[in-house]
Parts: structure tokens; sequence; C-alpha cells
């Protein structure tokens, strides 16, 4: 049994136009849905002379088949890229997400 204590919101780019008609990527909620939020490692690297860093998270929920790597994981103030899925033992009950913090 997982427990899922942690409230996210699951997000897909969406694209418009704006005013002058150039495209606008924003994004949009796929859905809200409790989860495991699991911190992993920070890395750090040099990029044009500036440091940055990359926080890395595993995402565990309930199974979902419409969610891809072009997705995102709002968690509090955080956005987490997602970096890859996988369907825990193949029974399509768990998902578990890679994910990156976004700056």
């Amino acid at each position: 049994m997982i427990h899922l204590r942690d409230r996210i919101i699951l997000q897909r780019v969406t694209k418009a136009q704006d005013d002058f008609g150039e495209p606008v990527e924003t994004w949009a909620t796929l859905a809200t849905v409790w989860s495991r939020v699991l911190p992993g490692s920070a890395n750090e690297s040099q990029v044009n002379g500036t440091t940055k860093t990359a926080s890395e998270y595993t995402v565990e929920l309930w199974y979902r088949s419409d969610l891809t790597v072009q997705d995102r994981v709002k968690f509090g103030s955080l956005y987490l890229s997602i970096d890859g899925l996988a369907n825990v033992d193949g029974l399509n009950r768990k998902i578990m997400l890679t994910c990156t913090e976004t700056i």
C-alpha cells in the first residue's frame, strides 16, 4: 500500500496565439491528484559561467495512461519536468515519474 499524502497538479502545455498572432505556450491543468513526492539528488553545472542547480524528484501516483514526458508536475511552488515514466510492475496500478525541477 502506498501512502499518497502530497497533492500535485499535472499540467500539459497548450499552444495559442497572442494578440499579434504570435504563438505562445501556456500550461493547462490536466488533473489534480494525490501522490508521494520524494526528493532525490541535486546536481550543479556550469553554463556560460553561471552555476545551475538541478534537483531531482521521484513522484509516485495511481496509474494514468495519459501522461507523457511533455507534461509537468506542479508541487507547491515547484515545477517539475517529467523525464521518465514507469508503470510499476507493469500492472497499470501505479506509475513512477522521474522529474527534474525547472527554474
